[in-house]
Formats: structure tokens, sequence, C-alpha cells
């Protein structure tokens, strides 16, 4: 099953990796509140829950916590960006996904 094995483990891990870049980057502060930023963690909390290795599960839930409402309430529609990691990211995951 493709969700358990080493190969798609470490391709989350990567893409949690690059979140946690973007969330350490003043240039990108905006992402965090955009619909394509929560876009990206709705696809990933869905195949995080299947993973099954203790050390991905915890480094995940520290990268995809639960939105509250007060970061719902902020969240604001895409503006455009070019780049938009959140937007490309999530298009690899979805790619992954359909291979």
């Amino acid at each position: 099953m493709r969700r358990t094995s080493v190969e798609w483990n470490e391709f989350l891990k990567n893409v949690c990796q690059r979140i946690l870049g973007l969330r350490n980057n003043a240039e990108y502060e905006k992402c965090l509140d955009c619909e394509c930023y929560f876009g990206l963690l709705f696809y990933l909390n869905k195949e995080l829950i299947m993973v099954d290795d203790a050390s991905s599960k915890k480094m995940f839930k520290k990268i995809i916590p639960k939105a509250t409402k007060e970061e719902e309430a902020q969240m604001h529609a895409c503006l455009g960006c070019n780049p938009c990691p959140p937007a490309e990211w999530t298009t690899e995951v979805i790619e992954k996904l359909e291979s």
C-alpha cells in the first residue's frame, strides 16, 4: 500500500519540512492565512491519518494542527502570488496520489 511505503513517508516528510520553512519565512507570512495553504493542510491531513510510522506521525501532528475557528476567520482568498508554494505543493501531493 502506497501510504505505508518508505517512499511515500519520505515524500510527505519533505512536504512537511517545506511547510516548516514557509512558516519561518517572514516573506511568506501571508501564505499562512491563505485558502491555498488551508487546502494543502486539508489534503495532507487526509493522507497523514493513514501513515503508520510513529516518528513521522509525531512530526506531522506538529505541522498539521487542527484549524481553529480563529484561524478560519482570518483565512483570505488566494492572492494569485507567483510562485504560490502551498498551491504548488498541493499539486505535488495530488499528482503523487494519482500515480
